[in-house]
């Protein structure tokens, strides 16, 4: 039986133009954007399905918000201000990855809809991952110990307890992981990259061929 997230967190040759057309397609990469409340397994989640896109041969990386926040900007503070230039900034950083054909699925909270949805417009390649479980279920995983410090007064300004999370209208992908099984959860968000590329393989190749043609009739 597949453990339950809880316990994770506890514990043919193509043508010349069909080859030139599919390596551009894949130059790009893909933001995949995991939003949730703390202890959703937005974390967890990411490092799945970090692994399963490794082993398909993609090239793929996990931006933590809380360990980019400690390395790269530690003094952004939880101001609504703060949490949204710390978005921003983690956005920037995986458009760059985009940019050189790296994957990358951002886990961060990002509790406000009106910054996701400018994250979304500013990303050419982007699908947003709802990591969706109730704030009981949350607080009983409390894996870092975040909500006993914040119901104890000893953390401010901390989502889902002094703080407002928003959660998505239409996500891309919504996950419940108080629900679904680790594996389950990770084969929903695998699935959806897929198609995106599948996708994404398809427009640039019908663009190569108009190009072609273009090109043929001049």
């Amino acid at each position: 039986m597949d453990p339950s997230f809880t316990e994770v967190l506890h514990a043919a040759a193509p043508s010349a133009l069909g080859t030139q057309v599919c390596r551009y397609a894949r130059s790009s990469g893909l933001t995949v954007w995991l939003t949730g409340l703390s202890g959703a397994g937005k974390t967890t989640l990411a490092a799945a399905v970090c692994e399963d896109l490794r082993n398909k041969r993609r090239s793929v990386e996990v931006l933590d918000a809380d360990v980019v926040r400690t390395h790269l900007w530690k003094e952004l503070g939880f101001s609504k201000p703060d949490r949204d230039e710390n978005v921003r900034r983690l956005a920037w950083v995986s458009q760059l990855l985009n940019r050189n054909g790296i994957t990358t699925l951002v886990a961060a909270i990002a509790p406000y809809r009106d910054v996701r949805a400018e994250v979304r417009a500013s990303c050419a390649n982007f699908l947003e991952v709802y990591v969706n479980a109730p704030l009981d279920v949350c607080e009983q995983r409390d894996p870092k110990g975040h909500y006993r410090r914040a119901r104890g007064g000893q953390l401010s300004q901390f989502t889902g307890v002094a703080d407002p999370y928003e959660p998505p209208f239409q996500p891309d992908v919504e996950c419940r992981t108080d629900k679904e099984t680790l594996a389950e959860s990770s084969a929903k968000i695998v699935s959806a990259i897929e198609a995106w590329f599948d996708s994404s393989r398809e427009d640039a190749f019908t663009a190569g061929l108009l190009s072609l043609a273009r090109a043929l009739g001049a």
